[in-house]
């Protein structure tokens, strides 16, 4: 099988009346949908706000019939311009000015190809911060994905 490691980077500097605004300072309370912290401020002051994170860090592997990520990633079912009414685990943020500002999740994903046209896909979401803190968790989600897609 292939091994391929990911990790994405990201600064945003956000400046002007938006950030003034008591609109946004609601909208910036709302939490990222992530299990695990990866962004911090790097400085701020009344009209502009400077952070980075982490917006993408996993770990898959593939073969030809099987595929499994574990780490930050997007995963998405469906498609759609502004929003998307099957993209369960990807909500757009109200603050981000970026097309593909979708955060993603921590999340151990699966996906087992059947035949040429067809896959059945698994999402734990919140599974990788669950297996960072508990490390019987690891041989439960192995029994499951063997259960499941093998």
């Amino acid at each position: 099988g292939n091994i391929s490691i990911l990790a994405v980077y990201d600064n945003e500097v956000l400046a002007g009346g938006l950030v003034k605004s008591s609109t946004f300072h609601a909208l910036e309370k709302i939490p990222d949908p992530t299990s695990i912290d990866l962004s911090a401020s790097i400085s701020s002051g009344k009209s502009y706000r400077w952070t980075h994170q982490l917006t993408r860090a996993f770990l898959g592997w593939r073969t030809d019939s099987l595929k499994i990520v574990a780490g930050r990633q997007r995963v998405a079912w469906g498609s759609g311009r502004v929003w998307n009414p099957t993209d369960r685990f990807n909500p757009t943020s109200p603050i981000s000015f970026d097309a593909g500002g979708r955060i993603g999740i921590d999340a151990i994903f699966a996906e087992k190809y059947i035949g040429s046209f067809g896959a059945a896909q698994f999402v734990a979401p919140d599974a990788v911060a669950s297996v960072l803190t508990r490390h019987d968790h690891i041989s439960h989600l192995l029994q499951l994905f063997r259960q499941i897609l093998l």
